[in-house]
C-alpha cells in the first residue's frame, strides 16, 4: 500500500512515501533540495485533512455518479453509499487503485462520456442504495 499518510509519521516516513508515489507515477525521486519544502507542504496538507470535519450533507438536484476503484485502500466500494445523502446516485466501481484515474483509463473516460450523455439527454436512472 502506498500514498497513505498520517500526521504521526516521521519526516523520513513521509519522504519515503512521497518518493514511492513519485516513482510509481514515473516522476523519479524527489530532488533532495526540494524535499524539505515538499515535506512541509505535505505535512500541512495531511494535518488539515485529518482535522477537517465534514458538514451535514445538503442534497443537490442533479444526477450524481460515485466512482470507486476495486483496489483503493482508503475508500472501498462499500463506503460509496455515503454519497446517497447528497441525492440520487449512480454507483460505479472500476478495476484499479486509488491513483488509476491519473492514467485516464478507457473504462473511466467511457463511463464519464456515457454519464454525461445520459444526463444531457435526461435518460439518467439513479439508485439510492449501496453499490
Amino acid at each position: 500500500m502506498s500514498g497513505i499518510y498520517h500526521p504521526s509519521m516521521t519526516d523520513e516516513e513521509f519522504g519515503g512515501e512521497l518518493n514511492h508515489v513519485s516513482q510509481a507515477l514515473g516522476g523519479g525521486e524527489v530532488m533532495s533540495e526540494l524535499l524539505p519544502l515538499a515535506l512541509r507542504v505535505l505535512r500541512a496538507d495531511v494535518e488539515l485533512c485529518y482535522r477537517y470535519r465534514i458538514p451535514a450533507p445538503r442534497p443537490v438536484h442533479s444526477p450524481l455518479t460515485a466512482i470507486g476503484w476495486t483496489g483503493d485502500p482508503e475508500v472501498s466500494p462499500e463506503t460509496m453509499h455515503q454519497w446517497n445523502a447528497y441525492g440520487n446516485t449512480r454507483h460505479r466501481v472500476l478495476e484499479g487503485g486509488k491513483l488509476s484515474y491519473l492514467a485516464a483509463p478507457a473504462s473511466l473516460t467511457r463511463l464519464l462520456e456515457d454519464d454525461f450523455t445520459d444526463a444531457l439527454s435526461g435518460a439518467v436512472t439513479t439508485t439510492g442504495g449501496a453499490p
